[in-house]
């Protein structure tokens, strides 16, 4: 006959007060971690340690820091949580065009980060009311003010707003800074007519003849090509085909 282990009930009890003792203690140091969280939390949000005390402005060239600070709308001391980020994005973006991206984040436990992208201003288009600033998209600069000083690019003389002028936008906007701020003025070859055919004025004295076609390529070769010229001669540089130095006739 097999024999039965028996275990005594006054055995078992114990182990299994202890247990549930162990599970109590669990449950009461989870809802006291808890407590404690969510009073953190509330003495946070009502201290002064989630007010913003300060605005980074990174990426703006233009722009003042000062300018976008306004523009963001947000206040020193205000609630960090309070201040939602695309809604700042959108009150500083609706200012200019000059703009092309803004992203707005919070940088833990009292910035808030705003960092603007620039679009390239790449000529001066001079018209019969003054002259308007063109950007890289093609649109003319609205919403903030600059300078003639401030553009790099050249100035675009007998140039009506059209097709011609659009792919002539869109070579500069290729064109590197270096080379860009070398050209003082672009012409229409042929001042009665506008077509793909101009003529550049550079800053060193130099005339140069291209296309709208190719010019941002073709005329990443004036510096190499001027660089072989012997000073004091007088011509124009041909880049409409292939690249060349032809004098003047006298």
């Amino acid at each position: 006959m097999d024999e039965t282990k028996i275990i005594s009930l006054e055995e078992r009890i114990p182990k299994f007060r202890k247990r549930r003792r162990k599970k109590i203690n669990r449950i009461l140091i989870l809802y006291i971690s808890i407590f404690f969280l969510l009073a953190l939390g509330i003495l946070y949000f009502q201290s002064s340690l989630s007010e913003v005390k300060k605005i980074e402005i990174i990426g703006v060239e233009t722009i003042d820091h000062k300018t976008v600070k306004e523009w963001s709308e947000i206040q020193i001391g205000s609630n960090i949580w309070n201040v939602h980020t695309t809604k700042v994005e959108q009150n500083i973006q609706k200012n200019t065009n000059l703009i092309k991206e803004v992203t707005v984040t919070r940088k833990l436990p009292t910035t808030i980060s705003i960092e603007i992208k620039e679009r390239k201003r790449v000529a001066l288009l001079k018209t019969e009311e003054g002259f308007q600033t063109l950007l890289e998209n093609g649109a003319v600069l609205k919403g903030w003010e600059l300078s003639v000083e401030k553009i790099k690019g050249p100035v675009l003389i007998g140039w009506e707003q059209g097709t011609h002028l659009d792919d002539l936008i869109q070579q500069l906007y290729q064109i590197p800074d270096s080379v860009l701020k070398s050209i003082s003025e672009i012409h229409p070859m042929d001042s009665s007519k506008v077509s793909n055919a101009l003529r550049l004025y550079m800053n060193d004295g130099y005339e140069v003849h291209a296309s709208i076609v190719d010019l941002a390529e073709k005329i990443r070769l004036y510096p190499s090509i001027v660089a072989t010229l012997e000073k004091n001669q007088k011509g124009y540089i041909d880049l409409s085909v292939g690249a060349f130095f032809k004098e003047y006739e006298s």
